[in-house]
């Protein structure tokens, strides 16, 4: 019993140890992508700090599997290199044991998998949407940055301001120039009609959200100049306050989160599209592959004296790399309606727990083939 809780102690301190550091590099990566995304104007400045803690949980599920492999290759490394293991083994204690104890570690591991992608991480992932949708950045002019014109889609024009807020809502010095003609001319000399287009200037600027039509552009303190090029007759006007609607793209929540990462487990069984088939079975395969990443760990921590407890290190990475690009790739198969669960996800947890058991099996296949060998 006292062995026991040293080795699952042991493990347990390693595998902490190593997310701790994993977490660490991952979350500087999300960190400097969501900054990037505050600086393009899809995401609030406020919001990169709780955008990135409620996100850690989904970023948990992944770093939680590679850091109980790679915790019990170094704590097995470490038993071996200060002979350990020998007394260890020396009590009568069988390997096959020792890798009980070892499961029964990555057991709670794979509970906190589990709770992480059935229910937390659902439900962080709704909370993102929620923030992100009440930022009221759902318009093209979210993506306006101070001093820098930029492009409306669909040929809407061109807006330029000098000053942008941290939250992209307010802004002063605007100017607005629309290519499309508001009114028309008809001109006796050309016998055209010539479009009379449209400039702008108000001293301050913002997005406002109205329940009964969606989201405007709201001008204050301006003049609006309206004419045909080349002419001098332009229709000047000012005015107190000037709103017009603005488009609303649909994909800016999907920039962050989907519909089915938002759903807890509960609400995925009996989906029929494939995208919910697919996050369905990819959520039940998460804590499969910590039990699996801890199966394989323990035959590839076999080291022999001479060589280092580190020398599987970058190998085992290797691996579980490999594992997760096939998970993933038969996600999106199973997601775009190409496969079946079996062969698109399954197949690959079954694969690699017949591989388990052949690196656990062999090196005794190969010592009784010696030792055949020397008899005869």
């Amino acid at each position: 019993m006292i062995i026991a809780r040293y080795l699952s102690t042991k493990i347990l301190f390693s595998t902490l140890a190593v997310s701790i550091v994993l977490s660490l590099v991952v979350m500087s990566g999300r960190l400097a992508r969501y900054i990037s995304a505050a600086a393009d104007g899809q995401l609030a400045l406020s919001l990169i700090f709780p955008v990135v803690f409620f996100r850690m949980p989904q970023l948990l599920e992944i770093i939680l599997p590679v850091s109980l492999l790679l915790g019990i290759l170094m704590s097995i490394g470490e038993l071996n290199d200060n002979n350990e293991m020998t007394v260890i083994k020396a009590t009568g204690m069988s390997e096959a044991r020792i890798m009980a104890i070892g499961m029964g570690a990555a057991l709670f591991v794979a509970f906190v998998v589990a709770l992480f992608s059935f229910y937390v991480s659902p439900k962080g992932n709704a909370y993102v949407g929620q923030l992100v949708n009440a930022q009221g950045m759902k318009s093209e002019l979210s993506q306006l940055s101070p001093n820098t014109f930029y492009e409306l889609e669909n040929n809407g024009g061109t807006v330029y301001a000098g000053m942008v807020d941290t939250e992209r809502r307010g802004m002063s010095d605007v100017f607005v120039f629309r290519p499309e003609p508001i009114s028309s001319r008809f001109d006796a000399n050309t016998n055209e009609v010539s479009p009379r287009q449209t400039i702008i200037y108000a001293s301050h600027g913002y997005q406002e959200f109205r329940e009964e039509g969606g989201f405007y552009f709201v001008l204050e303190d301006g003049v609006q100049f309206e004419g045909v090029p080349g002419q001098q007759d332009f229709l000047v006007t000012e005015f107190e306050r000037y709103s017009q609607r603005i488009e609303e793209p649909d994909d800016q929540v999907n920039a962050f989160t989907t519909e089915q990462e938002s759903r807890v487990i509960t609400e995925l069984f009996g989906q029929s599209d494939p995208q919910s088939v697919a996050e369905l079975h990819w959520r039940l395969s998460l804590p499969v592959s910590v039990l699996l990443m801890a199966a394989i760990a323990f035959p590839l921590s076999r080291s022999n004296p001479r060589q280092s407890r580190y020398y599987l290190l970058i190998p085992s990475l290797i691996m579980f790399l490999l594992y997760m690009v096939a998970l993933n790739t038969g996600k999106e198969s199973l997601a775009s309606g190409e496969g079946t669960a079996l062969t698109s996800i399954w197949s690959i947890h079954i694969s690699v727990f017949f591989l388990t058991i052949v690196l656990f099996f062999w090196p005794g296949i190969l010592d009784r083939l010696r030792h055949s060998g020397v008899q005869g």
